[in-house]
């Protein structure tokens, strides 16, 4: 039976997924310890042995509101994006669809997301986990797993409906702790759960969630590490990329290798 890393919410359930299947591939490589992503230091000394915690201060928050077109997987990180530290788990990237966004979304029940699909007028998204060398056994050396997912509207206001309910969903989960960011975009917020060890490690788990909307794309960015190495800025970073993209001034190449749809995963909110 495989090991599995529960998350606190039905929202998480497709990086828990992600970072379980990692636990059963540890391979014999330790891999590198992970910097932040728009870490100077990180970009000058890839074998670093310790973090560096670097706050993150790019983007910015203002009212251009685009009309971001699809398809949504151009503005997800890949590999190339973030300094050969990380590689993308196939299995667990994959385009989103109206069954699946139901699923994966910020809903309660299948009569909300029923009703909240139709009203906010969701298009598509795709989601990309990214996986440390080492996998698993690299976080206690600081390393950690990243999960994006990016989900297109056709409207900025079905959009910002759909972004105040994926912040009451954050907000609401149990032990959810609100982050002070530098904003983001049109809309941002950002969120701390500490819960559970790193696998049979005595050392505790930490997640961080970094939302945000641009004119009609909501994005999520998710890291799972360990709680003395991790703060919210490596997910901020990653936001600031996609952000960047969204508003075409980053080159948005479609992502290679990316997964076909997966199986739906169903549970329930705790």
């Amino acid at each position: 039976m495989k090991a599995r890393i529960v998350l606190p919410a039905t929202l998480f359930a497709v990086g828990a997924m992600a970072m379980a299947m990692a636990a059963c591939r540890e391979d014999a490589n330790p891999g590198v310890t992970p910097l932040p992503v728009t870490s100077a230091t990180a970009q000058a000394t890839r074998k670093v042995p310790t973090p560096v915690v670097t706050p993150s201060t790019g983007g910015s928050a203002d009212t251009r509101q685009p009309l971001v077109q699809g398809p949504s997987a151009k503005y997800a990180p890949s590999e190339a994006d973030l300094l050969g530290f990380f590689r993308a788990s196939v299995p667990d990237t994959f385009s989103v669809n109206n069954e699946i966004f139901a699923t994966i979304g910020p809903f309660l029940t299948p009569g909300e997301a029923t009703d909240s699909i139709k009203l906010w007028g969701f298009a598509e998204g795709w989601v990309a986990n990214l996986e440390p060398e080492g996998l698993l056994s690299s976080v206690p050396k600081g390393a950690y797993f990243i999960t994006s997912q990016v989900f297109l509207f056709t409207t900025g206001e079905g959009a910002e409906r759909a972004f105040a309910t994926f912040d009451k969903f954050y907000k609401d989960t149990t032990a959810s702790e609100v982050q002070t960011t530098k904003p983001l975009a049109n809309q941002s917020s950002a969120y701390r759960i500490e819960k559970g060890k790193v696998g049979s490690t005595p050392l505790d788990a930490v997640y961080h969630s970094f939302l945000f909307r641009r004119g009609n794309m909501v994005a999520v960015v998710r890291t799972f590490g360990g709680a003395p190495f991790m703060t919210v800025d490596a997910a901020r970073d990653v936001a600031v990329m996609m952000d960047s993209r969204a508003l075409g001034e980053r080159p948005s190449p479609l992502p290679t290798p990316g997964g076909a749809a997966p199986t739906v995963v169903g549970g329930a909110r705790p």
